[in-house]
């Protein structure tokens, strides 16, 4: 689990984890003082999933509101099932908006937070893409995975996660800069270059008609693709 800017038992994660497992073995990364985005966060809670022995990693993101009936959903799946596969939760939104999994150029992606990945698989692409620092590396990790014939599958349960940007217009510009740049790289890795580039028009001609702060940003990337 990553956290920023809270203590640990402040995270509705912690929270849900702690009063169903106790002491349970969690790693926490602290990205307050360093913030080192999520794969290199990640590559650590990777590291001490190996040197620990552990075969299944779970991702959680320090907003989710993890429930009792996720947690015995992993335990059977751990349980029963070999690690050849991704299972995913529904997230859903504040406002009740299905968050993940969806698809994206038809490919089938989930958010990090509620995954449940088998080790060898992770270690099979090398660890988690730090050329996807934030945006984008889950559904690049979703991608790759399937290339390798590891299937994405969904666990019947939901949870509620709370996006920490809820739209474009409440992004520092340099966030919406970095999420640009992860669009366009996942887009080129997959074959999907044109598709993004109409996405992105699409995008821009919206934000014209309502005066987007964002509107100039936009039209500059979509010319440079």
């Amino acid at each position: 689990m990553v956290i920023y800017g809270i203590r640990r038992e402040e995270s509705p994660a912690w929270q849900g984890v702690h009063a169903v497992l106790g002491d349970a073995d969690l790693y926490v990364h602290d990205n307050t003082d360093e913030n080192v985005y999520l794969a290199k966060a990640y590559n650590k809670g990777l590291e001490y999933a190996r040197e620990n022995g552990y075969a299944w990693l779970v991702l959680l993101d320090a907003d989710t509101k993890v429930t009792d009936q996720y947690l015995k959903a992993v335990q059977e799946t751990v349980g029963s099932q070999r690690p050849e596969s991704v299972y995913c939760p529904v997230l859903i939104g504040e406002n009740g908006q299905q968050l993940s999994p969806k698809k994206v150029y038809g490919i089938p992606v989930a958010f990090n937070s509620g995954l449940l990945l088998p080790v060898a698989a992770i270690d099979c692409l090398g660890g988690f893409n730090e050329d996807y620092p934030l945006d984008y590396l889950d559904y690049w990790m979703c991608y790759q995975l399937q290339q390798h014939h590891v299937d994405l599958r969904i666990l019947p349960v939901q949870m509620t996660h709370s996006l920490s940007l809820q739209t474009y217009a409440y992004m520092p510009s340099c966030r919406y800069a970095s999420l640009l740049a992860a669009e366009k790289r996942f887009a080129q890795e997959t074959g999907n270059k044109k598709r993004y580039k109409w996405r992105l028009f699409g995008r821009w001609l919206k934000w014209v008609l309502t005066g987007h702060r964002y509107t100039r940003e936009t039209y500059q990337a979509w010319r440079n693709i």
